[in-house]
């Protein structure tokens, strides 16, 4: 049996459903992370309404697989940030991944055949295993670097106040890139969700038959939720309030058309745009923190739309959410959306353009039947793309990659 070693030191959704995949495949080998909690403890912690909230880690049930969870990557980067020796929480969040890879890196093999590694978190991996023989998989949820850099950067010129958390002049550290150029190096195949994040790996120069565009699956749970009857008036943003999620542009222009006057906006989410940015939007949205993936769902039903102006999303999966729930999207070209949907299913439009946002949510606000129309269209595109669809994927990607190793052995 092929055994297959999945390094990722955090757990969102989509690293879940790459477990599944492989448990479900019957591929014997170990997931690498930093600590998730057992399904025992997860429903002990949920059992506490002040942890209910901020509990963010979902453990991972599997039947073939082993768990190795690393306690310590977890309370270093705490003790690290509390006593202030990295001057940001991204290089702290830098040495956490890398530490939970040198973990991983210790448990490469010579029985081990392929390596799944995410994004600056499987450099050390991947070096082992190009050592062993083992085939390395580079899961990138993000844009290219690049790519990145030049939108954030050309924002910046326009916004240089307003959202101290997307322009961390740190992001771009050269060490940082070099790092993750050696990642894309190492890699015999990389996993990216969207076209959008494929064009940017492109422009950057690495070969198309390298790359697999994987789009994330959406919520088989919530596909026969039932919607809320009738127009809530209600548009809904979903994720970290940021200038990098485009928040500050929806703020502009939700405040320029007055819709406020006929709508609500409610943002979802970590606040991250500046006060002083906000003060000019006072009472013209209404705000609530993270919440539960449960109560998010009831969110999606009663909005009459998600609306996301994204600068740079690699799929953000909040789409998806949205879809499974009948929740019409508007988001940017950049969101990830584009190449899975077409216009009968979402309204795209370009990223950074307050004009083409504008006149995104006009049309939205002035046709509530079209809205809705789309909305069920979007509902059918999901039920055609679930994380089974992701999982089956993922499957084929191993298989390919084992059966090009069993040639060459």
């Amino acid at each position: 049996m092929s055994e297959i070693l999945h390094v990722t030191p955090v757990m969102p959704v989509d690293e879940h459903h790459i477990e599944y995949a492989l448990d479900k495949a019957n591929y014997e080998g170990s997931l690498i992370t930093s600590w998730i909690p057992t399904p025992r403890e997860h429903g002990l912690l949920r059992m506490v309404p002040a942890l209910r909230r901020n509990l963010r880690r979902e453990p991972v049930r599997l039947r073939v697989r082993q768990v190795e969870r690393h306690f310590w990557p977890d309370m270093r980067r705490s003790m690290d940030l509390m006593i202030g020796i990295h001057p940001s929480t991204l290089l702290a969040h830098d040495a956490f991944f890398e530490r939970v890879d040198r973990h991983a890196q210790n448990r490469v093999s010579p029985d081990t055949r392929v390596v799944i590694g995410r994004e600056f978190g499987c450099r050390h991996a991947f070096m082992r295993a190009r050592q062993t023989g083992a085939s390395c998989v580079y899961h990138l949820p993000t844009v290219h670097h690049e790519t990145l850099r030049s939108i954030l950067e050309s924002e910046h010129a326009q916004f240089p106040d307003v959202c101290r958390s997307t322009f961390d002049p740190l992001e771009f550290q050269p060490g940082r890139l070099r790092n993750k150029q050696a990642e894309i190096a190492l890699a015999d195949k990389i996993l990216c969700p969207s076209q959008f994040v494929k064009q940017s790996l492109l422009d950057a120069g690495v070969e198309d038959a390298k790359i697999s565009v994987t789009p994330f699956g959406s919520e088989t749970a919530w596909l026969e939720a039932p919607r809320a009857e009738g127009a809530s008036k209600t548009l809904v943003f979903v994720g970290n309030i940021s200038a990098r999620k485009g928040a500050h542009r929806l703020l502009q222009v939700w405040k320029q058309l007055g819709a406020f006057r006929t709508h609500k906006l409610l943002l979802v989410g970590e606040m991250h745009l500046t006060p002083a940015f906000l003060k000019d939007y006072a009472g013209l949205y209404e705000h609530r923190p993270r919440l539960p993936r449960e109560d998010l769902r009831d969110i999606y039903l009663q909005a009459d739309a998600l609306v996301l102006p994204a600068l740079a999303e690699g799929f953000a999966l909040v789409i998806q959410e949205a879809l499974s729930c009948g929740t019409p999207v508007l988001a940017s070209m950049n969101s990830g959306a584009a190449g899975l949907l077409n216009e009968e299913q979402a309204r795209l439009f370009a990223a950074q353009d307050n004009d083409a946002l504008a006149t995104t949510i006009e049309w939205a606000l002035s046709r509530p039947e079209a809205l809705a129309d789309m909305g069920r269209e979007g509902r059918a595109k999901a039920k055609e793309w679930t994380w089974r669809s992701f999982e089956s994927m993922i499957c084929q990607q191993m298989e390919n990659l084992l059966a090009t190793n069993r040639l060459h052995d």
